[in-house]
């Protein structure tokens, strides 16, 4: 329980260190207080002054990662819903960014404390139960046929 809540309180900072390094502090003091008219102390590292507001929430969902990356991508094939401007920037998206090499077992098994390997076999019986009982129920459906 403790485990799942530091994750969430990591992912959070991560996402508000993100968020304000691109400018987006107004958004943040807003969804904080419900109020625009916040005062926000200036962070150094802010990359405002480079690019548009389109530009920025494009390396904002760069920088969140994958699935950010494939959230623009999507909306990026949606001209009935955004703005062309950001529809462009999210275009880049789609052949523009960086891989990531990842570890996908290593990634499920710290993100959920399992074991894949024991869970492929744990599907490996149940598929293994499953034919049985599929021969069984044809054996049983050709029985009453005849």
């Amino acid at each position: 329980m403790f485990d799942k809540q530091q994750r969430k309180l990591k992912r959070s900072a991560r996402l508000i260190s993100i968020l304000s390094k691109y400018g987006f502090k107004d958004l943040l003091a807003r969804m904080n207080n419900g109020n625009k008219q916040v005062e926000i102390s200036q962070n150094p590292d802010e990359i405002v002054s480079k690019g548009t507001v389109y530009e920025r929430i494009r390396l904002v969902l760069e920088e969140l990662g994958p699935t950010f990356v494939k959230l623009g991508q999507t909306f990026s094939n949606r001209e009935d819903l955004l703005p062309p401007e950001l529809i462009q920037e999210l275009q880049k998206l789609q052949d523009k960014v960086e891989t990531v090499e990842m570890n996908v077992e290593e990634i499920l098994e710290n993100e959920f404390n399992i074991s894949i390997k024991e869970y492929l076999l744990i599907f490996r019986k149940i598929r293994w139960q499953q034919r049985r009982l599929l021969r069984f129920i044809k054996l049983f459906c050709w029985m009453e046929l005849r």
